[in-house]
């Protein structure tokens, strides 16, 4: 699922809260909610990270919440972590339209090839298109054609379908749709 945390250039709170649960590894809840998960500490620091940049943001601008959200990219290791602050800077430059940065970030956790990595595949496909990079979307939703989760790979076969049909590929695009038709017949994108 999308979520814009930076929507009209801010930074939205509760959206922030959504995107850590969407990159999160491990169960949702611990199996004795009177023992602490083993990384709790640490997620409350990230949260609270989260938090004073979203107040950041809003007293200072988006480039100083970047910054805030870097600093703390370089004193933190756990790879959900990592994946989380660098999907927020990238949300949040390309909420400001900075969107070479936002595709650089983007290509970070690409690379890192660990937690969130689809989430940012799927958002580089979706900014590609956005800004009329036909060519550039067209291999970043082929990348997600082989995806494990079928939601994505529904959605990236649909969005790709709708790339090849505007670049005149009309016979591409009926097959993309096809396949879509055969994994998911009663899904709405289909």
């Amino acid at each position: 699922p999308k979520i814009d945390i930076a929507a009209g250039g801010k930074i939205d709170e509760a959206k922030v809260g959504a995107l850590i649960n969407l990159i999160r590894e491990g169960p949702a809840a611990p199996a004795d909610p009177a023992r602490p998960r083993p990384h709790e500490r640490e997620d409350d620091v990230l949260q609270k990270t989260l938090e004073k940049g979203v107040l950041v943001e809003r007293e200072n601008g988006t480039e100083k919440a970047i910054a805030h959200y870097r600093e703390a990219l370089a004193r933190t290791t756990r790879p959900d972590h990592r994946a989380i602050l660098l999907l927020t800077i990238a949300e949040a430059a390309a909420g400001v339209g900075d969107r070479d940065a936002a595709l650089r970030t983007y290509d970070e956790v690409i690379a890192a090839n660990g937690p969130g990595k689809v989430v940012a595949q799927l958002r580089k496909a979706e900014l590609l298109e956005k800004l009329k990079d036909d060519a550039g979307a067209r291999a970043a939703y082929g990348e997600l054609l082989t995806s494990s989760d079928a939601t994505v790979r529904t959605k990236a076969s649909l969005r790709l379908a709708m790339v090849e049909e505007r670049l005149g590929d009309t016979a591409r695009a009926l097959a993309l749709y096809e396949e879509i038709l055969a994994w998911a017949p009663s899904s709405p994108q289909a």
